[in-house]
């Protein structure tokens, strides 16, 4: 995965330096020069065999052409239909080499006009083959074309109040000059110094940077980050200014997946609504789950269980109490019984949910076919609209003190609206995806069953179909990669003590891809070759770096207030994390 990270050919993994290693780990080394370069040619014969390729595939072999054009060995792009007066790439720091080696021989062979536009101070995709040194290969690469890049300059900012700029002037700062980040401030012709347009808002009752100090393990912070989205949201009200011009929106931005979804659980038990934008959520949510219980019990209608979970989705149109099944002290036959009778033998939608005639119907029609009609019957995303406009009014009777009831009735309206879109969306693309697995006229209930629990269980790459408009009431909580490009009315970063690294097992390569150095750690016990020490402090800077790059993404997204808890609970101080960051600020 590391190599193909990087973009590394079957050449350059054959031609990797793996140096020495002490006599106890001679053997491990053997095995990595010799293994690596046998999986890659198993793999590359086996994608041919199967004429499959991977997105890096499509890139190197590019690249590869462009390098046989190198040597006199054809244009790889003289069969274009028409030629390409214009190269335009955005987000140019995000390319690895040989993206950047493509773009370069791109220009020189189609002889076009190349305008790239990034950050160097934004790239955070080093983890697959990303690099901060982007626009320096590119100079170089495009000077062995005998050509020059020219450079410009954008130092407005447009998203950020210029008091807030100010003061995050002076941390930006303190990291360039430690060589953390690519910033200074000494020429103001050459600056990296953004200009604010704007000023804060006046209704604001605190200060630019609002600061709070924990000493405290990340699962005990519950109290302390709620606390901090309750006082941000009051702050956010108040301010008058912003609501006339733009949406208030707030974000909680951290490092992993997994802190995304502990705040989206703290949130959800204080009745906070959020919106967490993390990846890879779509088996898990609300409309996968009640079309999974709808399959489940068609599959099993005798299943009490099944039945009673279904009865509680938005494809029934009544509920059942749980205490009310408390008289038959668990007799699953006698709980049936009374199921079938009130609310399962019905003829229509309209009085539970008739179980016992769709049973029959899908002995003779296709599943989809009595599926479509379910949905189409029992309208779940409209029926789960009013479950969450009901929800979402009892949890905000008592938030909409200084509303008026009006402007309430429209917030709980948007909330509940934005809910349903989200539902209909994924209801939608959980159909295209079944009809894309199977077919329509032989799929069996069972296989879409098992298909689903599979999915619900190890799927983590589906996202949910993006709603565009987001009440600035919801909490919206995601990564800082996740973030990048979007901008928010107040932003808050709860969890800084996180390590930047950790005592894993890792391959490491050099600058240039030309040596490799690697660390096995089992319980106590570690393995490494002597590559691996020199690598591991370049990769300590380099992390170090990121790391630092990924702070400043999160802070620049803030519009008006930034929120920071700094927490002290790393007891080490070699070990760096943005609360150390944090604390390296110039004094003025």
């Amino acid at each position: 995965e590391e190599m193909e990270k990087k973009g590394m050919t079957i050449e350059e993994i054959t031609s990797l330096d793996w140096g020495e290693a002490t006599k106890d780990h001679v053997f491990y080394n053997d095995i990595m020069k010799a293994i690596f370069p046998a999986v890659e040619r198993e793999f590359q014969r086996f994608k041919q065999e199967n004429n499959t390729v991977s997105l890096n595939d499509l890139t190197r072999q590019v690249d590869l052409a462009l390098k046989r054009q190198k040597t006199g060995k054809g244009n790889a792009f003289e069969k274009l239909p028409f030629p390409f007066r214009y190269i335009f790439v955005d987000e140019f720091q995000d390319s690895d080499d040989v993206q950047i080696r493509l773009i370069a021989q791109m220009q020189k062979a189609l002889n076009s006009y190349l305008f790239v536009v990034g950050d160097i101070k934004q790239s955070i995709y080093r983890f697959r083959g990303a690099d901060h040194t982007a626009f320096n290969r590119l100079q170089q690469e495009v000077k062995q074309n005998g050509q020059k890049i020219k450079q410009y300059n954008l130092r407005k900012n447009y998203r950020t109040a210029m008091e807030l700029l100010d003061e995050m002037h002076l941390y930006f700062l303190e990291w360039g000059k430690n060589g953390w980040l690519q910033y200074s401030d000494t020429d103001p012709k050459d600056t990296d110094r953004l200009i604010g347009i704007r000023n804060m808002p006046k209704d604001l009752p605190y200060p630019k940077i609002i600061y709070k100090t924990v000493d405290k393990p990340k699962d005990c912070m519950e109290d302390d980050v709620v606390e901090m989205i309750i006082e941000a949201k009051r702050s956010l009200e108040l301010d008058q200014e912003s609501k006339s011009k733009e949406k208030r929106k707030i974000a909680v931005l951290v490092r992993t997946n997994k802190e995304a979804k502990l705040v989206e659980h703290w949130c959800k038990k204080k009745g906070i609504d959020t919106y967490l934008n993390v990846g890879g959520t779509f088996f898990n949510s609300e409309a996968v789950k009640h079309f999974s219980i709808l399959v489940e019990a068609l599959l099993y209608p005798k299943r009490v269980l099944s039945i009673l979970n279904l009865l509680n989705t938005p494809y029934s149109s009544k509920g059942i109490d749980w205490t009310a099944l408390a008289k038959f002290n668990g007799n699953e036959k006698e709980i049936y019984e009374f199921l079938r009778e009130e609310m399962l033998s019905a003829d229509d939608y309209e009085s539970g949910f008739p179980l016992l005639k769709i049973t029959k119907q899908l002995r003779i029609r296709p599943v989809f076919s009595v599926l479509r009609q379910i949905i189409t019957a029992t309208r779940p995303d409209s029926r789960y609209y009013w479950q969450e406009r009901e929800r979402i009014r009892l949890q905000t009777l008592t938030e909409n003190q200084g509303i008026s009831e009006e402007n309430w009735i429209e917030l709980v309206e948007e909330k509940a609206k934005f809910k349903w879109k989200q539902y209909v969306k994924n209801l939608n693309h959980l159909m295209d995806l079944l009809h894309e697995h199977f077919d329509s006229d032989f799929a069996t209930l069972y296989g879409i069953h098992t298909w689903l629990k599979q999915n619900q269980a190890t799927n983590r790459d589906e996202d949910e179909p993006r709603v565009d408009e987001i009440p600035e009431d919801i909490v919206q909580i995601m990564t800082v990669h996740r973030s990048k490009g979007l901008e928010f009315h107040t932003v808050l970063i709860p969890f800084t003590e996180r390590p930047f690294r950790y005592n894993f097992s890792e391959i490491l390569f050099d600058e240039d891809k030309k040596q490799a150095g690697w660390k096995i750690r089992k319980q106590n016990e570690t393995r490494e070759n002597l590559n691996y020490k020199k690598l591991s402090q370049e990769e300590e800077l380099a992390v170090l770096q990121e790391e630092t790059r990924l702070l400043y993404v999160a802070m620049t997204r803030v519009q008006n207030q930034l929120w920071i808890i700094k927490n002290n609970y790393s007891k080490n101080p070699s070990v760096w994390n943005w609360t150390k960051l944090l604390s390296k600020k110039l004094e003025v």
